[in-house]
């Protein structure tokens, strides 16, 4: 039959040993333990909170939630999704670019941009082209909603040269992948150094 043994001897604490009634107990080498330990485990107890920094990956959670779902969607005609695929098949095997304008999360018009680079794997455009766009765009009335780009081969996730490159944390990333027939499009929040998956709505009525 076994029973537990728990002792203390000396200010020592003798940690607890199975055994059979009619063993005896093991030498006290093997049963002796002091108790630092405990008391260094207390102090940690009682150790305030440490301040999260700004770098720190709870900062990078927590900033995501200042974003509300109707902030975290696109709504997009079928006319100008179509346009939007048709200038990405035209412009393979490079990544095409561009701006998509609108208000209240709803796109109202597609601006198609000259990818300067020439790369399957990153775009580029000058910049008195995108100051000249915007220019168009806000005697619309309209506002910049989202920056679009193809991937030519592969899927629809950021980069971290698209991450880097991202101009405002307010403008979505939309992303057409080619990798698969037909194109698979997602739409993303960038904030900080990471990205966050976004609802993108294509209204066949509009």
């Amino acid at each position: 039959m076994l029973r537990i043994i728990l002792k203390r001897i000396n200010n020592k604490m003798i940690i607890p040993v199975f055994r059979h009634s009619q063993e005896k107990l093991l030498p006290k080498k093997f049963l002796l333990m002091k108790p630092p330990m405990m008391k260094r485990r207390n102090r940690i107890i009682k150790k305030k909170n440490p301040t999260i920094k700004k770098n720190s990956l709870p900062f990078f959670l927590s900033s995501k939630v200042r974003f509300s779902m109707e902030e975290k969607k696109i709504i997009i005609p079928q006319g100008i999704y179509n346009n939007m695929l048709k200038h990405g098949r035209s412009s393979l095997p490079f990544e095409a670019c561009g701006l998509l304008s609108g208000n209240n999360h709803k796109i109202n018009s597609i601006w198609q941009l000259e990818n300067r680079l020439r790369s399957d794997r990153r775009f580029f455009v000058e910049k008195r082209t995108i100051e000249k766009t915007i220019q168009e765009i806000k005697k619309l009335s309209e506002q910049v909603l989202a920056v679009y780009h193809s991937h030519p081969t592969t899927a629809p996730v950021p980069s971290v040269y698209d991450i880097t490159n991202h101009p405002d944390n307010k403008v979505k990333m939309v992303i057409i992948s080619f990798k698969t027939n037909p194109p698979f499009t997602k739409c993303y929040q960038i904030e900080k150094n990471s990205y966050e998956e976004c609802l993108f709505c294509i209204n066949p009525s509009l």
